[in-house]
């Protein structure tokens, strides 16, 4: 990815940080950067090769009975029906359930990235509290520091 879009990604970031009262979000070196936003840590990471911004949340582990959590994502992945549009994943290493969405870096804009973002915290949110009813641990956190509070 050319640093035009590079630079594209931090200012929506940017911009929207304004819009919602956070000082200078900021990607790191690498390319990512945590929001805290209600009960949701939201990753936010630029894939250098591919223009692509990936969100992603931990969402939970799955203990007593994997294979119901596993049926129900699949359930919910069919179609996007349950999911929101979202895809959800295990996590190589520790299989824990990571939610997440791809989006085109070099056509985003700030109203359809907080829009995209309000759409996944809800998703998220809704998810980290089924998860339990379907012997699912709490969720689980991830690297870097979060950036704010925000209320969805």
């Amino acid at each position: 990815m050319d640093a035009a879009v590079s630079g594209h990604a931090q200012a929506v970031l940017a911009e929207f940080g304004r819009t919602v009262g956070l000082d200078d979000p900021t990607f790191d070196a690498d390319g990512h950067c945590v929001l805290g936003i209600d009960a949701v840590i939201v990753n936010l990471e630029r894939d250098e090769e591919g223009g692509v911004l990936l969100l992603y949340s931990l969402i939970g582990r799955p203990v007593g009975n994997p294979a119901a959590v596993y049926a129900a994502l699949l359930r919910a992945q069919y179609l996007g029906v349950e999911s929101g549009g979202m895809t959800f994943g295990l996590r190589p290493g520790d299989d824990a359930v990571v939610m997440s969405r791809g989006l085109d870096l070099a056509t985003l804009d700030v109203a359809t990235f907080q829009s995209v973002l309000q759409a996944f915290v809800d998703t998220a949110e809704a998810w980290m509290a089924r998860l339990p009813e379907l012997d699912a641990a709490s969720p689980v956190t991830e690297r870097g520091a979060v950036l704010g509070g925000l209320r969805a």
